[in-house]
């Protein structure tokens, strides 16, 4: 763990994990509200389910809603059924092509 530089009042620690790297930073007091104590992890780089560089919580200290990673599970449903459909097809049609051949 090391400082970015500036003056030591400034001072943020910095963690670095791989490709999911993350900075901590301090919250400066807002008048919309949020605790001045609280952190906000921002990540720098892309990894993980939520990477990019989207901060976990806003401004006001309130957490942000699960909504989006939800989205993307009924996705990933939609596509594993898919697949399994695609699957059952092929697997149809190879039973076919083998009723065939036997038949000739």
């Amino acid at each position: 763990m090391g400082f970015t530089e500036g003056s030591p009042s400034g001072m943020k620690p910095v963690e670095r994990r791989g490709s999911g790297g993350w900075e901590e930073e301090e919250e400066e007091e807002e008048e919309g509200g949020g605790k001045p104590e609280q952190r906000i992890g921002i990540y720098k780089r892309g990894g993980g389910r939520r990477g990019g560089c989207c901060p976990l919580l806003p401004a006001n200290g309130k957490k942000k809603e699960k909504k989006k990673r939800r989205k993307k599970k009924e996705k990933k449903k939609t596509k594993k059924k898919k697949m399994k459909k695609k699957k059952k097809m092929k697997m149809k049609k190879k039973r076919k092509k083998k009723k065939k051949k036997k038949k000739n």
